[in-house]
């Protein structure tokens, strides 16, 4: 951790992010061979990873929801190239979701 008072720095968490990353993906690993051991349910580490995909989306949902909330402006024809690149990739990400979402009831 730096010593400033203002937490940690850039550097400090993505390298925490690389170590989570590499943590996460040797898990995985593991999970998928205990899996074909027939000890873990097959599949679970493809819901798991669903899950985590859905995770993934729903945050960049929330937060390309947001953005559109605050560039609202009072004129609805005066539409940027931002906002209308903004609305597709939110069509597009809560699509991905919808799919997931539904492979993840079925299973």
């Amino acid at each position: 951790m730096s010593l400033d008072k203002m937490g940690p720095t850039l550097d400090e968490v993505a390298h925490q992010v690389a170590v989570l990353s590499r943590a996460v993906h040797e898990i995985t690993f593991w999970m998928k061979e205990v899996e074909k051991s027939g000890v873990l349910p097959e599949g679970l580490v493809e819901r798991a990873r669903d899950r985590c995909h859905l995770h993934r989306l729903e945050r960049r949902i929330d937060s390309i929801r947001q953005t559109l909330e605050s560039t609202k402006t009072p004129e609805p024809e005066r539409r940027d190239i931002l906002r209308e690149s903004l609305e597709k990739s939110l069509l597009v990400l809560e699509g991905k979701a919808d799919v997931i979402r539904e492979r993840l009831v079925d299973a």
